[in-house]
């Protein structure tokens, strides 16, 4: 919608352009556009819906109220209080500098610093996309709108249920992620999936490494504790505890009697994958298969073994093969096998190139969900990012559900670097200790 003054200038050319763009489209105005006059005179531009205020001064005021943002054009000294109210109700202005005047001295002062609080959403580059002849600025202009109109739904709540997503992108990517699952995908599956189950997380399966340690070799290694880099804290634990300990270690804390299959994990094999990789190393998604596909047995894949990966990847290239579950890192039951610590990352991804040739070949080939893994992972995004670099894709090719706290990042910013360093579209759904939306967007796609 589009609200103004009654001024003659910019606020009349405006509303003139945009009640002919509604009428070419058959829509009416009265419902799009409200111009604010003082008491007694009519509006300026026929089909606009009429907005009284007490006295001239008081256009812009409540006209700067009601808007959710406010743009600014040109303007010769009247234009800085309009800036002025704007910034002291907190609204975003977003000025558009080619013409000059006021609109160019707000610019300048908005470049020098931009408070992310009132412009939320915004960053300060992309602020810069104003300064362009008018096409460019106003496309840019109101894709900064939106942006901006999605950050604010997002912080105030509009979003933040474990039944709904989050913006009004998501949603789009929603839609385009159910496609392409008919059309077939394979899935990543990470630890975020296994946590619901009982199993633990990364910081705390390096934490019961040291637990289980003896108490003077733990108080001994007690700088370990305070290494940030957990693989090399893994590395040190390890070793302290010896493989035939550590053997024990994994089957522990891995092996069915610790976890349990949930509707969730039911729910995420349900889905139509062609195939699933997955980093972790208990077999719930085994577990889950059986469940959710009674008499049809779930087939493990041991990336290790040459026959088993080559039968593999005869059946991706083949529709209609059973599915099967690819243990990228190891499982439990075969603790030789885990890929836990950095001398095992190193193994698995540096020193041998077999690995990552494999990887890269199913991440070019084919679409991907991920589902429960960590962005952060550098070993492995490393090997998805190279993939995906030398590709040269201008879009994303995979797709990614992917846990958001807005209060900590912003969707926008997140889309934009998962699209640009990965070729990942995520599907965000609220950040909460038991990972709710994520089976409600599950619960979505399978519906």
């Amino acid at each position: 919608s589009l609200l103004t003054c009654g001024w003659r200038g910019v606020d009349h050319a405006v509303g003139t352009a945009f009640v002919a763009g509604l009428a070419a489209r058959g829509e009416e105005p009265s419902g799009r556009f409200r111009q604010f006059r003082a008491r007694g005179l009519p509006v300026s531009v026929p089909g606009a819906t009429l907005v009284e205020v007490s006295q001239d001064a008081e256009e812009y005021l409540q006209a700067v109220d009601a808007a959710d943002a406010v743009i600014v054009l040109g303007g010769l000294g009247g234009t800085r209080l309009v800036h002025r109210h704007a910034s002291n109700v907190r609204k975003p202005v977003l000025p558009l500098p080619g013409p000059g005047g006021d609109a160019r001295a707000i610019f300048d002062e908005l470049r020098g610093e931009l408070d992310r609080e009132r412009y939320l959403g915004i960053t300060r580059h992309e602020l810069e996309a104003l300064d362009q002849p008018a096409a460019a600025a106003v496309g840019a202009v109101i894709r900064l709108v939106r942006q901006h109109l999605d950050a604010r739904a997002i912080r105030d709540g509009e979003y933040l249920t474990t039944q709904s997503v989050v913006g009004r992108d998501n949603e789009a990517a929603l839609e385009r992620l159910g496609a392409e699952l008919r059309e077939g995908m394979m899935a990543f599956v990470g630890a975020g999936t296994s946590i619901p189950g009982g199993y633990p997380d990364w910081r705390t399966l390096v934490e019961r490494m040291q637990q289980s340690l003896p108490d003077q070799v733990s108080r001994a290694m007690a700088y370990v504790s305070r290494e940030e880099d957990l693989l090399m804290r893994a590395e040190q634990y390890r070793q302290l505890m010896g493989e035939d300990e550590f053997s024990r270690f994994v089957r522990e804390q891995f092996g069915p009697e610790r976890g349990t299959c949930r509707e969730l994990h039911r729910d995420l094999v349900r889905l139509p994958f062609t195939h699933v990789l997955t980093t972790n190393y208990d077999n719930l998604l085994e577990c889950a298969h059986a469940a959710a596909f009674p008499g049809e047995l779930p087939t493990t894949v041991d990336w290790q073994n040459a026959a088993d990966i080559e039968a593999f990847l005869r059946a991706a290239r083949r529709r209609g093969q059973p599915r099967r579950y690819v243990h990228l890192h190891g499982v439990y039951n075969d603790p030789a096998s885990i890929v836990l610590t950095e001398g095992d990352y190193q193994r698995r991804y540096h020193e041998s190139t077999a690995g990552e040739a494999l990887l890269s070949v199913l991440f070019t080939a084919y679409p991907f969900l991920f589902v429960g893994f960590s962005f952060s992972d550098m070993d492995m995004m490393g090997v998805f990012r190279g993939t995906m670099a030398r590709l040269r894709l201008r879009g994303a090719l995979h797709f990614g559900i992917v846990a958001l706290d807005p209060r900590k990042h912003d969707p926008t910013l997140v889309r934009q670097r998962l699209r640009r360093k990965y070729k990942i579209e995520p599907v965000f759904y609220l950040e909460t200790p038991d990972h709710a939306g994520l089976h409600a967007l599950l619960q979505r796609l399978a519906a």
